[in-house]
């Protein structure tokens, strides 16, 4: 993948990714510096594109930890620009993992968090119908899922 630096009003590059890395290992680009490849349509820090992350005094962190920073970035991203859907999809995971986890609450706890959050972001967009859908099938699915799956379970102790 080639990058595009946008540094002092200039556009330097093309730059591959182990340039790019070079440069920021000796100084002469700023993880700040605004950066773009084909596949992003607006200037964003190169530190934002090529997976690192930024520490104390500004050096550079682990690839993991930028990689779950991105997750996590990503997943607010979707939470903010398609809710219905995002929350939908966390409802989904969460059943699955639920029905098929040996420790389900912290497999499924965050799935289960992030589908009520989107049906919160859903209300307070005034979107009451989808929202609250969203919400109280949440709180179903939990209920139900959990009463079927370890009920029994809970007799035979």
């Amino acid at each position: 993948m080639e990058f595009f630096i946008l540094k002092d009003g200039q556009i330097l590059g093309a730059f591959s990714e182990q340039q790019l890395e070079e440069h920021l290992r000796d100084g002469q680009l700023s993880p700040f510096d605004l950066a773009q490849t084909g596949r992003t349509p607006h200037w964003t820090p190169i530190a934002k594109l090529i997976e690192i992350e930024l520490g104390p005094n500004d050096q550079l962190r682990s690839r993991w930890n930028a990689r779950v920073r991105g997750w996590i970035y990503q997943a607010r991203f979707s939470l903010e620009s398609e809710p219905l859907r995002t929350g939908l999809f966390c409802l989904s995971v969460g059943a699955m993992l639920l029905i098929l986890a040996r420790w389900p609450a912290l497999l499924c706890g965050p799935w289960f968090a992030g589908a009520a959050i989107a049906g919160c972001i859903l209300l307070a967009r005034g979107k009451l119908v989808p929202g609250l859908s969203l919400c109280v099938a949440t709180l179903v699915v939990v209920v139900a899922l959990w009463t079927i799956l370890f009920a029994p379970w809970a007799a035979l102790r």
